[in-house]
């Protein structure tokens, strides 16, 4: 015998109706829109202005590197017993009477950037920048000069100065001293 199992409401069946649905409102549309050009108008400029960050960032590792390296240069000058030419990366480099690496003329100086920044950036002593080129060598009173051309920045050229006397780096940006080195 097959029994059957059934479920009694009370009263009326009760109907349940599936509410359709509705998309976001206009206001709610408005609101999200605010926000969102508010979170812009805030975090955009930073976003834009990171090739002024990126020529800052280039130009600090070179005068990093060439500070670093005058001074190991003059370290091994002093252990060597002072000596007229020492061996950097490979290669003989003329030591100044203060033991600081010098070079005698531009061709001298992107021997020296080369050497000095072993796999840096690429560095020339043509008159005109090119793309493939980063920076510009030359001779200015016994200094090594080099030239940063600034592509796709605001920032101005920058110019790093290394002394062949007291072997100090130095450099400007814009007309201006660099911050932080």
């Amino acid at each position: 015998m097959r029994t059957t199992i059934g479920v009694r409401y009370s009263g009326a069946l009760r109907e349940f109706k599936m509410r359709k649905q509705e998309g976001f409102t206009i206001v709610e549309l408005v609101v999200v829109i605010i926000i969102l050009g508010i979170l812009a108008a805030t975090a955009l400029p930073r976003f834009l202005d990171i090739s002024d960050d990126a020529h800052a960032s280039a130009v600090a590792a070179v005068v990093g590197g060439l500070r670093s390296s005058q001074g190991m240069a003059h370290a091994e000058w002093l252990a060597e017993g002072k000596p007229v030419s020492i061996t950097v990366g490979g290669t003989a480099v003329s030591a100044g009477t203060s033991g600081y690496l010098q070079a005698a003329d531009a061709a001298g100086c992107n021997t020296l950037f080369g050497v000095m920044l072993e796999n840096g950036p690429s560095v020339s002593t043509a008159a005109s920048y090119t793309d493939n080129v980063d920076w510009r060598a030359a001779l200015t009173s016994s200094n090594c000069v080099y030239s940063y051309d600034a592509a796709g920045s605001t920032v101005s050229m920058s110019v790093v100065t290394m002394s062949s006397t007291t072997g100090a780096v130095t450099c400007s940006m814009g007309g201006s001293t660099c911050e932080g080195t």
